[in-house]
């Protein structure tokens, strides 16, 4: 047997091993949106809280809006959620194109500091169909 494959073989192991994987860590930007054309698209709810929960966008079957855009209404599968705020079209939109990637829940006492088109959600409920 060849000294040298031995050592090379030994140096490579220790290299390997030397490597350490750098943790995962989530994506905790504020891109609203996709930007690009990721293969699994999610739409994230976010609470003021921190709580968070995730649905798939394969899952969505339906979204409905009342007249005056204040109420939000998305099936997915068995569950149901329910969005309540201001100036919710553009978000309905958004999300039937499964462009939106968060939906950040904000308290109501700041809705007046919202002189855009923005939607503005101030409240998630999540319930399953019966």
């Amino acid at each position: 047997m060849n000294r040298d494959f031995v050592s090379n073989f030994d140096s490579s192991f220790k290299k390997k091993q030397e490597h350490k994987p750098e943790p995962f860590e989530p994506d905790e930007s504020k891109d609203v949106e996709y930007s690009g054309h990721e293969y699994i698209r999610n739409l994230y709810l976010v609470w003021p809280e921190g709580k968070r929960v995730f649905f798939a966008y394969n899952r969505l079957d339906s979204g409905y809006i009342n007249e005056d855009q204040t109420s939000l209404r998305l099936m997915f599968g068995s569950d149901i959620v329910e969005l309540t705020g201001i100036k919710l079209l553009p978000l309905l939109n958004s999300i039937s194109t499964h462009k939106r990637k968060y939906v950040y829940c904000d308290d109501a006492r700041y809705n007046h500091l919202n002189d855009d088109d923005e939607p503005i959600v101030n409240d998630i409920v999540i319930s399953q169909a019966k």
